[in-house]
C-alpha cells in the first residue's frame, strides 16, 4: 500500500513507530505498531548518556558557586564590557571565574537607561545571586562590578539583601546613577570598599540624566555626594567610597576619560584589579570621606 507524504516524513522523524494507512467504509483508519527491538536498543542507549548528562549537570551546579568570582553588570543597551573586562582581571592575575550578569531589555539603551531602579526584576535576581553564593562560600571573595546604568542595578541589588550577606568589594565603572543616591543602605553590604570612576570628559554623562531619572547628575561625571545631614554612621559607611577619578597618565591604560573606556583591559589589569585581589586599602587612593569625616 502506498505512504501519503505525511507518513514518509513522520517516518524519518520517529523511526521507532510504523504508521499504516488502510481504508474502512470509506474511511481512512491510521495504526500505529512499534518497531521490533527499538526498545531495548534505545534503553540501553539513554541510561548510560543520562548518567553522563546528570553528572556534567552536578559538576557544573558545583563550580557554579565556587568563588573568588566577580560578577560583571554591563550598562544599558547592547554594548558589553565584559569581554575586556575578563581579560584585564586574568592577565592581572584574579584566578576565579568573572561572571556576566545581564539585566538589559534588548528594547536599546534609552529604554533600559530610564526604567532601571529598585523596582526592576533583575535587581532581586542579583541580591538572591548574591545570597546564595554567600550561603556555599562564607569566607570566599565576590566582587561586583557595574558599567553605567549595571551601577544602579548593583547598588539596588546591594540594598535587597539579607541583613547577613555581604560582597568584599564594589567596583563602578562610569556610573550613570545619580550623584545624590544614598548610599548607606548599600555600603552595609559591602565589607571592603566601593570604588567607582570619575571623568569630566565622559561625553554620554554630561549630557544624560541620572539611571531610572532619579535626580541629580550621573555619579561618574560629577562623584557622589554625602546625603543631606548624615548620621555619624552614614558618615562611617561613606569612608568606604573610593573615587577613582581620570588623568592623563591614565591614558597609556587606554582609559581617555570617555564612558565604555573605563572597560579597558590595561586599565582594568593595571588599576582595577590591585584593589581586588588586595584587600588592603591602595596607598594611592583616598576615600570620599576622611577618617575626621571631611568630604573629600
Amino acid at each position: 500500500m502506498r505512504r501519503s507524504h505525511h507518513q514518509i516524513a513522520f517516518s524519518r522523524l520517529h523511526r521507532r513507530v510504523q504508521i499504516d494507512q488502510q481504508p474502512s467504509n470509506g474511511k481512512t483508519i491510521r495504526t500505529a505498531r512499534r518497531l521490533p527491538g527499538i526498545t531495548s536498543a534505545t534503553t540501553t542507549l539513554c541510561f548510560p548518556l543520562l548518567g553522563v548528562v546528570l553528572t556534567a549537570l552536578l559538576a557544573g551546579c558545583a563550580s557554579d558557586l565556587s568563588t573568588p568570582r566577580v560578577i560583571f553588570l554591563d550598562g544599558a543597551g547592547w554594548y558589553t564590557g565584559d569581554g575586556p573586562v575578563r581579560a584585564g582581571l586574568h592577565k592581572a592575575g584574579f584566578n576565579g571565574p568573572i561572571e556576566r550578569f545581564g539585566w538589559a531589555s534588548g528594547l536599546g539603551p534609552l529604554h533600559d537607561h530610564l526604567v532601571v531602579g529598585p523596582s526592576h526584576p533583575r535587581t532581586g535576581a542579583l541580591a538572591e545571586r548574591i545570597t546564595r553564593l554567600r550561603q556555599a562560600n562564607p569566607n570566599g571573595k565576590i566582587v561586583l562590578m557595574g558599567l553605567s546604568a549595571g551601577s544602579r542595578v548593583v547598588v539596588c541589588g546591594l540594598e535587597k539583601l539579607p541583613p547577613t550577606v555581604a560582597v568584599d568589594h564594589v567596583v563602578l565603572l562610569s556610573p550613570s546613577i545619580s550623584s545624590r543616591h544614598d548610599l548607606g543602605k548599600a555600603l552595609s553590604h559591602v565589607k571592603g570598599r566601593l570604588y567607582f570612576t570619575k571623568s569630566k570628559q565622559d561625553g554620554i554623562l554630561s549630557t544624560a540624566c541620572s539611571a531610572g531619572m532619579e535626580g541629580g547628575r550621573p555619579a561618574g561625571q560629577a562623584g557622589f555626594v554625602l546625603p543631606d545631614r548624615p548620621s555619624r554612621q552614614t558618615k562611617s559607611l561613606y569612608r568606604k567610597v573610593v573615587p577613582l577619578p581620570w588623568r592623563p597618565g591614565y591614558l597609556a591604560y587606554g582609559w581617555d576619560g570617555g564612558h565604555v573606556s573605563a572597560t579597558s583591559s590595561e586599565f582594568i589589569r593595571v588599576v582595577i584589579a590591585p584593589r581586588i585581589i588586595d584587600d588592603s586599602p591602595h596607598p594611592l587612593d583616598q576615600a570620599l570621606v576622611s577618617a575626621d569625616a571631611g568630604v573629600r
